[in-house]
């Protein structure tokens, strides 16, 4: 429900700015979705070039690695160290859905699976 609001925000934020793309083309939809009228966050990730990753569903694993937090550890911290992009913190959030509620909210000492 927090992410509905902050997106009813955001679209309403870019309507209401008479310089934004959407207030000047009321009529736009996305098409960038795999289905026609099926736009997901994982197309916008694939489009950006980040490749396809959701955060609802881990992507198959080959063999597990793992970290365990430190202090001041982010997802997106750990993803750069040892993915090579803070881009794929969802990939670790999606592998560790079991342990983690909330992406902002990793403990010191958790053990966290990461990805190939």
């Amino acid at each position: 429900m927090g992410g509905q609001i902050v997106a009813q925000v955001l679209i309403g934020l870019l309507v209401g700015d008479q310089r934004s793309f959407l207030s000047s083309n009321r009529r736009w939809k996305p098409f960038l979705g795999a289905q026609e009228k099926d736009f997901t966050l994982g197309d916008l990730f694939n489009f950006a070039g980040v490749g396809t990753v959701t955060i609802d569903t881990a992507p198959p694993i080959t063999r597990q690695r793992t970290h365990r937090v430190q202090r001041g550890d982010t997802l997106r911290a750990i993803a750069a160290q040892l993915l090579g992009s803070a881009a794929r913190w969802p990939e670790i959030f999606a592998l560790n859905r079991d342990k983690i509620a909330n992406p902002d909210l990793i403990r010191v000492g958790m053990v966290l699976v990461i990805p190939d």
